[in-house]
C-alpha cells in the first residue's frame, strides 16, 4: 500500500482528534491501520503503526470503551521491537484502571517506568518530555502501590471474619396423638374447700309430717288406790285448761 495514504490517514485523525472528534479519528486511524496491517503492505514502519494503534487506544479511553482500549495497546505492544512502548504500557493502565485490575494496571506502570528510563538513557525522542512522562509515571505507582495494598488488606480482613451462621430448618411432621383414657382424679382439698365455700348453704327440710295421736290414759297398777279416792272425793278426775290472756 501507499505509504503516503497511510500517514494522510494518520494526519488526519490528529486533527479531528485535536477539534475533540473521537469518533471521527477513530475512524482515520483505524483506515490507516488498515492499510499498515494488509497481508499485501508493502509498508513495514512498525513504529507508525505502534503509533496508530496508541492512537487509537486514546480515542477509545475518551469514548469510555476501556476494553477497546486496553486491546488497542495490547496490539502495539506485539509488535516487534514494541514491547515496552510507553505509550502503550500507560494507556493500558489507565484502561485498566477503569476495569478494576489494579494488579495489571501496576504492573503495566512498572514497565512503562522501564521503558521511560530506558529512552532517557538512549538519548531517543525528547529528553524534557520523556522526564516528565517518567515522573508522573512514578506518581501512578505510587498510587497504584498505595491502592494495591489497601485492597489486599480490605480482602484480609474479610477473608478474616467468620461465615455468617446458617441456620438449618427442620421440617418435622406432627405426631398423630393418641386419645387417652380419662383418668377421674380427685380435686385437691383445698380446691374442694374453695368449692364448698363458694356453693350456697342449703338446709336440709325434714318433709317427715309427725302426726300426734292421743294418748290412752294408763291403767292404773294393782293395788294402787285411784287418786280420786285418796283425796276423799267420788268424781273423775278434772283436767286443767291453762289459758293465756
Amino acid at each position: 500500500e501507499n505509504p503516503g495514504r497511510i500517514l494522510a490517514e494518520k494526519r488526519r485523525g490528529n486533527a479531528h482528534y485535536k477539534a475533540k472528534r473521537l469518533a471521527d479519528a477513530a475512524a482515520s486511524y483505524e483506515r490507516a491501520l488498515a492499510l499498515a496491517t494488509s497481508p499485501h503492505a508493502r509498508y513495514a514502519d512498525t513504529k507508525t503503526t505502534a503509533a496508530l494503534y496508541t492512537n487509537l487506544a486514546l480515542c477509545r479511553l475518551g469514548e469510555g470503551k476501556m476494553q477497546a482500549a486496553a486491546d488497542a495497546c495490547t496490539r502495539a505492544l506485539g509488535l516487534p521491537g514494541e514491547g515496552a512502548n510507553p505509550s502503550a504500557l500507560r494507556r493500558r493502565a489507565m484502561a485498566y484502571k477503569a476495569l478494576s485490575k489494579p494488579g495489571a494496571m501496576l504492573a503495566d506502570l512498572k514497565a512503562a517506568e522501564r521503558g521511560l528510563q530506558a529512552q532517557l538513557s538512549s538519548g531517543a525522542g525528547n529528553p524534557a518530555k520523556t522526564q516528565k512522562l517518567l515522573a508522573a509515571t512514578r506518581k501512578e505507582i505510587e498510587k497504584a502501590t498505595a491502592a494495591a495494598a489497601a485492597a489486599a488488606a480490605a480482602s484480609g480482613a474479610q477473608a478474616g471474619k467468620p461465615a455468617p451462621e446458617v441456620k438449618k430448618t427442620t421440617t418435622t411432621t406432627p405426631a398423630v396423638a393418641k386419645p387417652a383414657t380419662p383418668v377421674v382424679q380427685s380435686a385437691p382439698a383445698k380446691a374442694a374447700d374453695t368449692v364448698a365455700s363458694a356453693a350456697p348453704k342449703v338446709q336440709a327440710v325434714n318433709t317427715t309430717t309427725t302426726k300426734q295421736v292421743p294418748s290412752k290414759p294408763k291403767a292404773p297398777a294393782a293395788g294402787a288406790a285411784p287418786a280420786a279416792a285418796a283425796g276423799g272425793g267420788g268424781s273423775s278426775p278434772t283436767r286443767s285448761r291453762s289459758t293465756t290472756i
